[in-house]
């Protein structure tokens, strides 16, 4: 729960991150949703210091209820890319969470997001 009179937009100095992030990284499904929520809405994805979204933590971290969350709000998250190049479907993938993948696979087709042939090349040049 946010602490009252307190920003769910301010970012922290040193890692770039905002409450959103924080939350998706930590797997606090309610924390997510009320950031999301009407009253709080976050103005657009926002991105931390190394190009991390809270979408890129969800996926690492196998939280698939937030990842859902997520994509419903922002589905051109799945193609985005940290400052290493790896988009959330990188991380999913390489940390083995197969119904993210398939979710992030799901949603890139459904709104017919084009990753090109450089993310799926680039999944399987790493091995996954």
């Amino acid at each position: 729960m946010l602490m009252p009179g307190s920003n769910p937009a301010e970012v922290d100095r040193i890692s770039g991150r905002t409450a959103l992030h924080f939350a998706a990284a930590s797997g606090h499904e309610h924390i997510v949703a009320q950031l999301l929520g009407p009253e709080l809405n976050v103005d657009g994805i926002p991105f931390a210091s190394d190009g991390m979204t809270p979408l890129h933590f969800a996926a690492q971290y196998g939280h698939d209820t937030i990842v859902k969350r997520l994509l419903a709000e922002w589905p051109a998250q799945a193609i985005q890319r940290n400052n290493y190049g790896h988009t959330p479907l990188h991380l999913a993938a390489g940390f083995g969470y197969e119904s993210i993948v398939e979710q992030l696979l799901a949603v890139m087709h459904r709104h017919e997001i084009d990753a090109g042939d450089t993310v799926r090349r680039d999944c399987l040049d790493d091995g996954l």
